[in-house]
C-alpha cells in the first residue's frame, strides 16, 4: 500500500486544494471548510495504519485470501477534501494506477462523534480494498442469474469482513438483526425467479445505486458468512472461498427452503 497526501497537505496548509486534478470529473468539487484542520488531519494519521492492512480481521482475511497483499501493494491511497456530498470513497484508475480516493471531510460529516468518524472511514477503506481484492481473485460471470450469484458471493464476503473488527464478536445472530436477514434473503429468493431481460437489467443496475440495507443480494450473502462462521468457524468460510461462487445460491435457496419449511412445522405444532 502507498501513499498520496499532497491533497491534504494543501488543505492544511491554508491553500485551497489543487484544482483540476485527474481525479475531479469523478467526485465533482463541493465547497471546503477551512476551518476543520484538526480533524483531517486526526484521520489522516488513521490512514497511515494501512500500511498493516488490513487492519480489521486480519488473521481471518490472510487466511481466506492469502494473496491479499500480492493485490493491494500498489494501490495508492489518496485522502482528499472537497467533493461533492454524495462522495466518500472510490477506487479510480489513473495512468496504470489504482487509487483508493477517500474525502475525509465527508467522512467527517456523517457524525459528530471522532470515535464513529473512525469507524467510518475503516468500514469504508476496508470495504474498497476487500471488494478489490475478491473482484480480482473472481472473474465476473455474464448473465442475470450468474451476475446475483456473484454479488452474493463476493459482496457478501466483502461486507461481512468489513462490519467491524474482529468476526468473533459480531452480532448479527442476534435477534434485531432478524428481519434485515429475512428482509435479504425473502427478495434475492424473488429475484432469482425475476423473467424478462429489461427488468432484471434493472434489478442488476439498480445494485449498484441502492443503500447497503437495500442491496438484498449484498445483506443476504453477509448473512450467509456469519451462518457458516457460526455453524464452523472460519474453516468453514475457507471452503467457501476456494469452492468459490458457483452454486451458492443454489445452497443457500436449499437451506432456506428447508428453514422455512421447519418454522412452518413448528407454527402447526
Amino acid at each position: 500500500m502507498r501513499f498520496e497526501f499532497s491533497e491534504i497537505d494543501y488543505y492544511v496548509k491554508n491553500h485551497e486544494a489543487k484544482k483540476h486534478t485527474w481525479y475531479q470529473p469523478y467526485c465533482q468539487r463541493s465547497e471546503i471548510s477551512p476551518t476543520r484542520q484538526e480533524v483531517v488531519m486526526h484521520l489522516c494519521q488513521e490512514l497511515s495504519m494501512y500500511r498493516r492492512y488490513p487492519l480489521w480481521n486480519h488473521d481471518v482475511v490472510t487466511f481466506l485470501f492469502p494473496h491479499h497483499h500480492l493485490i493491494t501493494k500498489d494501490v495508492i491511497i489518496m485522502p482528499v477534501v472537497g467533493s461533492e456530498k454524495f462522495f466518500d470513497a472510490k477506487i479510480l484508475r489513473h495512468e496504470d494506477e489504482d487509487y483508493l480516493i477517500i474525502d475525509l471531510l465527508n467522512v467527517a460529516d456523517y457524525t459528530t462523534s471522532v470515535k464513529e468518524m473512525r469507524y467510518i472511514l475503516h468500514n469504508l477503506c476496508h470495504v474498497h480494498l476487500l471488494r478489490y481484492v475478491i473482484n480480482n481473485t473472481y472473474e465476473m460471470p455474464q448473465g442475470y442469474y450468474e451476475e446475483l450469484e456473484y454479488r452474493f458471493f463476493c459482496e457478501g464476503l466483502t461486507q461481512y469482513l468489513s462490519w467491524n473488527e474482529d468476526v468473533r464478536l459480531y452480532r448479527l445472530s442476534e435477534p434485531r438483526y432478524l428481519t434485515r436477514r429475512k428482509e435479504a434473503f425473502r427478495s434475492l429468493t424473488a429475484a432469482v425467479h425475476v423473467e424478462g431481460e429489461k427488468i432484471q437489467t434493472q434489478i442488476l443496475q439498480l445494485m449498484n445505486r441502492l443503500d447497503l440495507w437495500q442491496r438484498f443480494p449484498d445483506i443476504a450473502g453477509m448473512f450467509y458468512c456469519e451462518y457458516l462462521f457460526q455453524t464452523e468457524g472460519v474453516r468453514l468460510l475457507k471452503d467457501y472461498v476456494m469452492d468459490g461462487y458457483d452454486g451458492v445460491l443454489d445452497a443457500m435457496l436449499e437451506k432456506e427452503s428447508e428453514e422455512e419449511s421447519e418454522s412452518e412445522e413448528g407454527e402447526d405444532e
